[in-house]
């Protein structure tokens, strides 16, 4: 924690996610996702972060020099790495429950889908979405996989199952908020790789038209639509299918209708 004083008065402010509070999260995320901050956004997040609250007042009498050294200590806010994750796994209740491995290497579409509708509700306000999420991408280790097997596909966790996610999910209510901000940390920026590295949706497309909101529509409409093309077989079987391969499916869609 970042300690000073302004004014004569103590302040604090986080210095990494692990000291910032699952509300603080919650607000600032939306303002951080993305690149080269103004000046206004690292004062919006500066005002969030620091403890006690320092009013626009208080902020008015600093020197332009005292508010830009300010803005700076939340910079970290926007430098962390994007694939950057302290752990592989946690331990909970006598299981271990691993990440996905970096770059999301081996998720399936339908854990994808379903990591990006509970991170989605999450910010909106809901918090037991983030107890979801982290029972959606942290599985155990399927003990019945073989990787020396020329079957084996990479991935070496369970299987994903939503029944077993949800059933997870209310005990993951007592994990540590430590993993929880981890988790959610990872998935998101190693969401915003995989957007840049697929050319999916059309720049001009609304809102309603993107992969979010209350019930991921989008998501699971596009996994439909290429179940009944039988390129990758059924929906289950679709469902199943690494993300990385879905969204070049996609893409490669996208650039043939546009050059047609």
């Amino acid at each position: 924690m970042i300690e000073l004083k302004i004014f004569q008065k103590p302040y604090k402010i986080p210095s990494n996610w692990k000291e910032c509070s699952i509300e603080q999260i919650r607000r600032i995320l939306p303002t951080v996702l993305g690149e080269n901050p103004l000046p206004a956004q690292r004062m919006y997040v500066l005002q969030e972060l620091i403890s006690p609250a320092l009013s626009k007042k208080k902020l008015r009498k600093l020197t332009d020099f005292e508010r830009f050294e300010l803005l700076e200590l939340v910079r970290w806010c926007w430098n962390t790495p994007m694939d950057a994750c302290p752990i592989e796994y946690f331990s909970f209740e006598g299981k271990d429950y691993y990440l996905p491995l970096k770059d999301f290497s081996h998720m399936s579409a339908i854990e994808f889908a379903m990591g990006h509708l509970h991170m989605q509700i999450f910010l909106r306000g809901k918090y037991t979405h983030l107890d979801k999420l982290v029972s959606t991408i942290c599985r155990p280790l399927d003990p019945g996989k073989n990787i020396m097997s020329p079957d084996f596909d990479g991935e070496r966790r369970e299987k994903y199952s939503t029944p077993a996610a949800d059933v997870r999910a209310a005990r993951f209510e007592k994990l540590d908020i430590t993993y929880k901000i981890m988790v959610l940390q990872y998935f998101i920026n190693l969401e915003k790789y995989i957007f840049k590295q697929y050319d999916v949706f059309d720049k001009s497309s609304t809102k309603e038209e993107q992969p979010k909101g209350d019930s991921a529509v989008l998501w699971v409409k596009m996994l439909f639509d290429i179940a009944e093309t039988g390129v990758f077989g059924d929906i289950d079987k679709v469902y199943h299918t690494d993300i990385h391969t879905i969204l070049f499916y996609l893409q490669k869609k996208k650039q043939e209708r546009l050059a047609s």
